[in-house]
């Protein structure tokens, strides 16, 4: 089996943090540490990749912001 790439690993990270941000859960960096076996450091800076459509409920985690929760809630990124 290939090794993956930087982009491919870090890309496979996001993909499951939206999944899961989407779906309505909650994320901490522990949870994508665990998940991943990463770092603590990769599993911030993981985070604030997407931290635009985030917000922080406690320090190290976060949910999905607001308007974007209603938007997903009324369909219409379906």
């Amino acid at each position: 089996m290939m090794r993956q790439s930087r982009g491919e690993k870090i890309a496979e990270r996001l993909g499951w943090i939206l999944l899961q941000l989407y779906t309505g859960n909650s994320l901490s960096v522990n949870d994508i540490c665990q998940q991943f076996s990463v770092s603590r450091r990769t599993g911030r800076r993981d985070l604030l990749r997407v931290e635009t459509v985030t917000e922080v409920i406690s320090p190290g985690k976060v949910r999905l912001a607001p308007l974007i929760r209603e938007r997903v809630r009324q369909g219409i990124f379906k």
